[in-house]
């Protein structure tokens, strides 16, 4: 019944609530189970949705890190599993017309 009410009446409603207002109810949220020793975590902000968002804390709860493009980045130790849960085969291109910007991001410029 949880599940019905959260995916049919507050996710659908959602966007109708003043941004600040989300935000503090995540806050109070994350702060309720600040120390607890959860089995599984998510990107509560994730573009893919909980199903895929949800990983076991294992995956990152030791980040290695790694380099890409030439920056070096903390990642999942458990990096290609994480990518398989996400993307599925992350080594193929999806279709040109299944590429978009999830994000909104322009441009990314990261410094030193």
């Amino acid at each position: 019944m949880k599940k019905y009410i959260l995916h049919t009446i507050i996710i659908p409603t959602a966007w109708l609530l003043p941004r600040r207002l989300l935000v503090k109810a995540l806050d109070i949220l994350t702060r309720l189970f600040s120390g607890e020793t959860m089995r599984l975590v998510m990107a509560a902000g994730g573009s893919y949705g909980y199903k895929r968002e949800t990983i076991p804390r294992s995956w990152v709860e030791k980040p290695i890190s790694m380099m890409f493009c030439g920056t070096k980045f903390n990642c999942p130790s458990f990096w290609q599993e994480y990518l398989v849960n996400l993307y599925g085969n992350y080594m193929k291109l999806p279709p040109i017309e299944n590429r978009s910007n999830r994000h909104g991001i322009v441009k990314l410029k990261f410094l030193d």
